[in-house]
């Protein structure tokens, strides 16, 4: 669309877009009205067939870059947007989100006073599809949090995990010299969370400001909440190796038993909901034991956890079971149950 000044800015946001045009406005309104004004922002189009296109050239600002793609990459896109990249910090927010006015301030000022830190984020609120807050500081910060090397890692594995993809600013020099890049081809979806890993192996810092600096969509198309068991188990068989290889064996352990807890919770709620049924719940249960998160070693409240999940449908088949055993009794009658099942029906 437009090419950015001679001048190398200091700073590039890449938003990754999608057929979202009824919130990338909204995005890109919250990039454009930074506090902080030395940064370009690159819009990467995955092919989409919306009026995305549209939306952005309503845009005259000359910080825009505009890149719409032939066909759809995926997850492609993130390294492309890394590769593209020439200034010194970068961040990639995403396209159904809106940065609060103040955060490549806040966040390019820790990286400018902090040579050690190589990645900051941020604390964030979440908002529904109308803009409306849904929770304030998600994270339940009351000060700044400074990962050295493994904490973050040692921390994820207990079930914290206080990055928020969106909100990460990098200093790229490190980043280059280490090769790293997003391995969606082998992680999946979750391939973001083994950047930080990676990054993570490192003597240098990962710094989480206390304050909430980004508007979190949640929505039920938000590329997070689909295929979430499929996504974390492919995440599962690349993190086991990748301790191993780094000295980590005695997370691997944690690690499972805490990503068993999510996945099991989240097969819970969409069966407790209605979302699935039982034929579907006892499909993604039999993915866990194919995966080997199910096993002996998996700690005793997710057994009673598991148990639970599978408690309705037993208390169920047992009721009918009973019912019918009872009015079979000879002169056994029932009248108050009859009544029940009356209004029931």
């Amino acid at each position: 669309m437009n090419i950015m000044k001679s001048a190398k800015p200091k700073l590039t946001v890449a938003l990754l877009t999608y057929n979202r045009a009824h919130f990338l406005k909204y995005a890109i309104d919250g990039i454009l009205n930074q506090t902080y004004k030395d940064f370009e922002l690159m819009i990467l189009d995955n092919a989409s067939t919306d009026k995305t296109e549209e939306v952005v050239r309503g845009f005259a600002d000359p910080r825009i870059i505009y890149i719409k793609h032939r066909r759809n990459v995926g997850a492609a896109n993130l390294n492309i947007a890394l590769r593209l990249n020439k200034s010194p910090y970068f961040i990639i927010s995403h396209d159904d989100d809106i940065m609060k006015p103040n955060l490549l301030e806040k966040e390019v000022e820790i990286l400018d006073n902090n040579e050690n830190v190589v990645m900051v984020s941020s604390n964030i609120d979440t908002i529904d599809i109308n803009n409306g807050i849904i929770s304030n500081n998600l994270f339940l910060l009351d000060q700044d949090v400074v990962y050295k090397k493994n904490e973050y890692i040692k921390d994820f594995c207990q079930g914290r995990n206080l990055i928020a993809c969106p909100t990460v600013m990098l200093r790229m020099d490190f980043i280059n010299k280490n090769k790293l890049f997003f391995k969606w081809k082998k992680v999946g979806p979750v391939s973001d969370v083994f950047f930080w890993f990676e990054v993570n192996l490192h003597d240098k810092y990962i710094y989480i400001t206390k304050d909430s600096l980004y508007l979190y969509r949640v929505h039920e198309n938000q590329d997070s909440v689909k295929n979430v068991i499929d996504m974390h188990i492919s995440f599962y068989k690349c993190v086991e190796p990748f301790f191993i290889a780094n000295g980590l064996q005695e997370m691997i352990l944690k690690f499972k038993n805490m990503l068993f807890g999510l996945i099991l919770s989240n097969i819970i709620l969409k069966y407790h909901k209605g979302f699935i049924r039982a034929k579907q719940r006892n499909i993604e249960l039999a993915k866990l034991k194919a995966a080997h998160l199910w096993g002996k070693d998996i700690l005793a409240k997710w057994r009673f956890k598991l148990f639970l999940v599978r408690l309705p449908l037993f208390i169920s088949k047992s009721s009918l079971f009973f019912w019918g055993i009872a009015r079979k009794l000879k002169g056994f009658k029932l009248k108050k149950f009859d009544k029940i099942k009356q209004i029931k029906a």
